[in-house]
Parts: structure tokens; C-alpha cells; sequence
């Protein structure tokens, strides 16, 4: 049985995901989301990570969108995954139910590609669109350099996509 090919498409997918978020745009790299996002304007004194939270999403309505999902580490959704009352009750949610994450009614995303201390809020199906050229093409050879003489297989995982940010002010990013 192969395994290759699952684990190729995986590695590309962590890779898109990082480029998505934080590519710098230079050479192959795409332009991310939070490099062309605006910066958190900052909140009040003692604000905690989910009051930070609530006023990114005030700030993205604030530049007349509205924002559907919030991109964190999956460090900080298991902080407050554990957040408990006086009774030690979870506060966001029953352990029982397993439901998608959600802060302030907005789906969270939690990927290792965004920084443990960082977030991204964002109007992400309104303000930027991906363009998928070429899905994943996975491709073997033995024809390369003495792979044959070897006995080696040469395995190349590629994809062609683009991304287009049309409102930057759509979405925010800053750090706990």
C-alpha cells in the first residue's frame, strides 16, 4: 500500500495554509492575509483574549464589513476551551457535545500556521478570494539524475493557486 501520495497532499496543504496566511509575497510566495491585514487598534487595560477578540470584530464592522471567522493557534482555542465558573463548569461549551468552536457567534479556526500569540478576524468570504489554477498533482519518476540506477523514485507535489485580498481593512490581526 502507498502512503505517499496522502502524505504528499498533507505536507502541500500545511504549506498552503502557511502561504495563506502569512506569505510575504516575495518570489513564489503568495501574499497572505495577515501581512495585508490592519493592525488590532488596541483595546482597553486589562482586556483578556477574548475581550481582544470582540473589539477586532468591532473593528473590522467598523470599516463597514462584517466579519464570519476568527483564525487562531491551537494553543489559544485550548486555553479557552478551558475557561471555567465558580463551579467548574466550561464556559464555552460541553466537552460532551464537540461543536465547532465558536467566539461571539464566529466559527474559530485554529491552525498551526498562525503565531500561538497572534490572531486573524476577518470578513474572509467577502473581502478575499482564492483562485485554484491546479489542484494537487502528485507525480513520480525514476527518470531523475541515478534514481534508476538506485532503485529511487523522485516524488513531486505541486499546486497552482492565487490569491486576491479586494479590502484589507476587512480584516484584522494583532496579538494577545
Amino acid at each position: 500500500m502507498d502512503h505517499s501520495s496522502g502524505a504528499d497532499q498533507r505536507g502541500l496543504k500545511v504549506t498552503e495554509e502557511a502561504q495563506l496566511l502569512s506569505g510575504n509575497g516575495t518570489g513564489q510566495n503568495l501574499n497572505g492575509l495577515v501581512p495585508q491585514a490592519t493592525s488590532y487598534a488596541g483595546g482597553a487595560t486589562g482586556d483578556s483574549p477574548i475581550d481582544t477578540i470582540r473589539r477586532a470584530i468591532h473593528q473590522v464592522r467598523l470599516s463597514e464589513h462584517t466579519a464570519n471567522g476568527i483564525v487562531v493557534h491551537p494553543d489559544f482555542l485550548l486555553e479557552i476551551d478551558l475557561i471555567k465558573d465558580s463551579e467548574e463548569r466550561y464556559l464555552l461549551g460541553s466537552p460532551i457535545h464537540g461543536n465547532q468552536p465558536r467566539l461571539w457567534g464566529l466559527p474559530v479556526i485554529a491552525t498551526t500556521a498562525m503565531a500561538s500569540n497572534e490572531f486573524l478576524v476577518g470578513a474572509f468570504g467577502s473581502a478575499a478570494a482564492i483562485f485554484d489554477r491546479q489542484e494537487a498533482v502528485i507525480e513520480l519518476s525514476t527518470e531523475h539524475a541515478d534514481n534508476f540506477a538506485k532503485n529511487m523514485v523522485s516524488i513531486r507535489c505541486e499546486e497552482r493557486i492565487g490569491m486576491a485580498v479586494f479590502q484589507p481593512e476587512a480584516f484584522v490581526t494583532g496579538s494577545f
